[in-house]
């Protein structure tokens, strides 16, 4: 038996979910193009190798560059969550109660 509307079985995204991505993509990555916009790619490459390139390992280095990575992915996967949530209490409106 055929299936109505020919969609294939993909689901499309919303609008909801292009904003979470691009504001996870732009929380995770606005440190590393700041720096090379402004040119500094010394720092860069210190912060991206986690100071290694330099001598030792730099806990701080790693920090600034990875941190704001590790805390998008946490941001994706919260608004994720919320945003199932809140779909899940529109289609069920006795899971408000």
């Amino acid at each position: 038996m055929a299936r109505k509307g020919g969609g294939g079985g993909r689901r499309q995204q919303g609008i909801v979910s292009w904003v979470r991505a691009l504001l996870t993509l732009f929380i995770a990555f606005f440190y590393p193009v700041r720096l090379l916009m402004s040119g500094d790619v010394d720092q860069f490459t210190h912060d991206a190798t986690m100071g290694l390139s330099s001598g030792g390992f730099d806990k701080e280095a790693a920090l600034r560059m990875y941190g704001p990575m590790g805390g998008a992915l946490v941001f994706h996967q919260i608004t994720g969550e919320l945003n199932k949530r809140v779909k899940m209490n529109s289609l069920i409106p006795a899971l408000r109660a």
